[in-house]
């Protein structure tokens, strides 16, 4: 998977949570997507969003 540079402030989290996965979608200020995070929702705990989002964190 390519990684693309973003240029703009404008950055959209969408999620759609179901009974078996949670989908979170990383779109552009072109609403174009820059990244697609599946979780199983049955797991999902404080330790494992940690491990599985960690590129939502600032880098400072």
């Amino acid at each position: 998977m390519k990684k693309k540079l973003i240029n703009s402030s404008n950055i959209y989290i969408i999620g759609d949570i179901g009974n078996t996965d949670t989908k979170i979608f990383i779109l552009n200020h072109k609403f174009n997507k820059i990244k697609k995070i599946f979780l199983k929702t049955g797991l999902i705990s404080n330790n494992y969003l940690s491990k599985n989002l960690k590129i939502l964190k600032n880098k400072k």
